[in-house]
């Protein structure tokens, strides 16, 4: 008879020190959505972002005349203000999005989050595409996808191992230096500094030490995330430098 599979399960608290990216892989373009100003001074605006299937499956015959004559003139500022009073109109979204409207450092003398993002809605010059998150199909729902969790943590594990007391450190410099030029030199590091490496110099995923681990999804509640200027948080929660010269939300 054979000995079931023994699972334990815990619950994670996880703190990110940087800023991270977990995209979707989809891309909106500006007249896939408009902002909302804030009601208050210190309250927060609205990105919304428009459902355009439904926004066009709702014109009349003279809205979708007026809709192909904004088209043909190939203004995509006059496209996107065109899309934005109709969407207010139908009041057709597919979800919205917070938008900070106030400075994290109070002695900064910039624009809120917000008035920067409206005013760059129709620069020429700025692309304008905004990068999702995940969201659940049926629902809208934000989600963090578990394998995202997963190689995070695997990720923090490594390094921490990496650069402890006791690691190889001229070993293990030395993997990094030829990993770094081959396709697999990633896992092949990783499996140098985890211990599961087979005696063709590759990694064993057998003897992954990650390879029994799974991580659930996160689903997220409405109004868990909002849109603002990045930050560099160090240790504890104090503010570290900006990135030099980029402007990313």
């Amino acid at each position: 008879m054979t000995k079931p599979a023994h699972f334990e399960s815990w619950r994670l608290t996880l703190t990110p020190l940087s800023p991270i990216h977990v995209g979707s892989g989809e891309t909106i373009e500006p007249c896939e959505y408009t902002v909302d100003p804030p009601k208050t001074k210190n309250g927060a605006g609205k990105l919304i972002v428009v459902d355009l299937t439904r926004l066009l499956a709702s014109l009349s015959d003279s809205d979708r005349a007026k809709f192909y004559t904004v088209l043909e003139t190939e203004d995509l500022a006059a496209l996107r203000t065109w899309m934005q009073e109709r969407s207010r109109e139908h009041n057709i979204a597919r979800f919205t999005v917070g938008i900070r409207n106030t400075d994290l450092d109070p002695d900064a003398a910039r624009e809120t989050p917000f008035s920067e993002i409206e005013k760059n809605l129709n620069n020429p010059r700025r692309l304008g595409a905004i990068h999702l998150l995940h969201r659940h199909a049926d629902t809208s729902d934000l989600y963090l996808p578990g394998s995202s969790l997963k190689g995070a943590i695997r990720t923090a594990i490594v390094a921490g191992l990496a650069h402890a007391p006791n690691a190889r450190t001229s070993d293990l410099q030395g993997v990094a230096v030829n990993a770094s030029g081959q396709r697999n030199g990633g896992p092949t590091f990783e499996a140098q500094v985890f211990g599961n490496i087979n005696h063709g110099g590759s990694a064993d995923l057998y003897r992954d030490p990650f390879r029994q681990v799974a991580i659930s999804d996160l689903t997220m509640p409405d109004g868990s995330t909002y849109i603002d200027r990045i930050r560099i948080l160090k240790h504890g929660g104090s503010l570290g430098a900006d990135p030099s010269g980029i402007v990313i939300y």
